[in-house]
């Protein structure tokens, strides 16, 4: 068996928490017009690549995404925990632009310093790197050789891309937001520990 292992990490569509501009975390709402229209392109930029399975946060956004990513081949589409987005507390729903003013103390560290943010009542971005590291270290690990596919959110990628790319929670800040729709590749060697 192959000690590699190819992940196509996949931000979902655009989402009607995204047209609001509101943070939206664990907020569970229907894709936008422009989110479906990005369903029709994963399907077809999908469409040739076998996939041995797709894994999805359970919300709706990312459980569409994993669906398009599937297409019409049998490959099994599996909702996981683990992969949902940055649970925002008593920041959940809230429109983006009343973030600053209303929490001050949070939103000082949403930009310089993410490893440090934490809004209240929800989870820290250093709890979001942890379970993203645990997550996808456990799919990758059963999935030994394989193909997968996984469709979750801006905040869980920054997260985990963080790790690929510098395995240190403090260089959060310079990592890359992801667009809606995008689609990440990166292989993952399991005799080396190294992406």
């Amino acid at each position: 068996m192959s000690a590699i292992t190819k992940v196509y990490m996949v931000r979902h569509v655009q989402a009607m928490g995204n047209v609001r501009r509101v943070f939206q975390g664990h907020t569970d709402e229907e894709v936008s017009p422009l989110g479906q229209e990005q369903l029709s392109g994963l399907q077809k930029y999908f469409k040739e690549i076998p996939l041995d399975k797709v894994y999805c946060s359970p919300l709706i956004r990312t459980t569409r995404t994993a669906k398009a990513v599937a297409g019409e081949s049998p490959v099994p589409v599996i909702a996981e925990d683990g992969l949902i987005e940055i649970y925002a507390g008593e920041l959940e729903n809230r429109p983006w632009t009343e973030l600053e003013q209303a929490y001050p103390e949070q939103m000082r560290h949403w930009g310089p310093s993410y490893h440090l943010f934490c809004p209240p009542g929800g989870e820290s971005f250093a709890q979001v790197y942890e379970r993203a590291v645990h997550t996808m270290t456990r799919l990758m690990q059963a999935n030994q050789g394989q193909t997968i596919a996984v469709a979750t959110h801006g905040g869980f990628m920054r997260a985990f891309m963080t790790y690929v790319h510098y395995r240190n929670i403090e260089k959060m800040s310079v990592s890359d937001w992801y667009k809606n729709a995008s689609v990440t590749l990166f292989t993952y060697d399991h005799e080396k520990d190294q992406f």
